[in-house]
């Protein structure tokens, strides 16, 4: 009987020993990972490479080591990016990381691509806390900064993230950051924007916008009066791409 006693309390702990071994194995990949990462005598691809792994990891204990890069403005920005977009990647740290990401893209030596790979970070986690960042980065002087800003607002499915994409919309000078306004908004497929897009469709002046806004509303799976009648009068737009995408062709 004591010895069955023994066998059946061994088996009940076996599991329990799996587990402690599976933590410890997790916690030396990311450590091993970490080290990689921090090695400045690596190539820059094997540094980046271990980056990535931490990210596809999903282990909130590679937050930590990812977070000292993304913080040090010393380090290569390529380098910087890659933490901040493994990082958009880990369910842990949240306001650590939303923190981290704010302060790298309002640095003042920071480069295009590390500010511009923020904002899409910020956009995958869709941070409603991030709203005046984006606000302040639809604004941007540079238009592929505003161009990732409404792009990242457009993940956020927020009343807030909308008003603020029309309101950019009515005074975007660049087309292409205007079609991008329109991608965002209609990826919601929101039957309330249909009126937006069919008023895209039929006034912008550019081609390109007008392209994106009928794509838009033939993605939609019902589409109301304003937006069927926008739909039929593209059908006479002086762009064939603008046409054929109002006649539901393929893009």
């Amino acid at each position: 009987m004591k010895i069955y006693g023994f066998v059946l309390a061994l088996v009940l702990l076996l599991p329990v020993f799996a587990s402690q071994a599976a933590a410890e194995e997790g916690n030396a990949a990311v450590a091993r990972q970490a080290a990689r990462a921090a090695d400045g005598s690596l190539t820059m691809d094997e540094r980046i490479q271990a980056v990535q792994t931490l990210g596809r990891s999903g282990d909130g204990r590679a937050a930590a080591p990812l977070l000292e890069i993304l913080k040090d403005p010393s380090e290569e920005p390529g380098l910087r990016a890659c933490a901040a977009r493994a990082l958009a990647k880990l369910d842990t740290a949240r306001p650590d990381v939303l923190a981290a990401l704010e302060s790298a893209y309002r640095e003042t030596a920071a480069e295009d691509n590390l500010r511009y790979t923020v904002l899409q970070a910020l956009g995958d986690l869709k941070a409603l806390e991030a709203l005046a960042l984006f606000r302040e980065a639809l604004e941007d002087p540079d238009e592929t900064i505003r161009f990732k800003a409404a792009q990242a607002l457009g993940e956020l499915n927020d009343l807030e993230a909308v008003k603020r994409l029309m309101g950019r919309y009515e005074q975007e000078p660049d087309k292409t950051v205007r079609a991008e306004i329109i991608r965002a908004l209609g990826r919601l497929r929101d039957p309330a924007l249909q009126p937006f897009l069919a008023g895209a469709l039929l006034k912008d002046e550019e081609a390109l916008v007008r392209w994106n806004a009928a794509l838009m509303l033939q993605g939609y799976d019902e589409l109301g009066p304003e937006a069927r009648e926008a739909l039929a009068l593209a059908a006479r737009d002086p762009s064939p791409m603008v046409r054929q995408a109002a006649a539901g062709g393929a893009p």
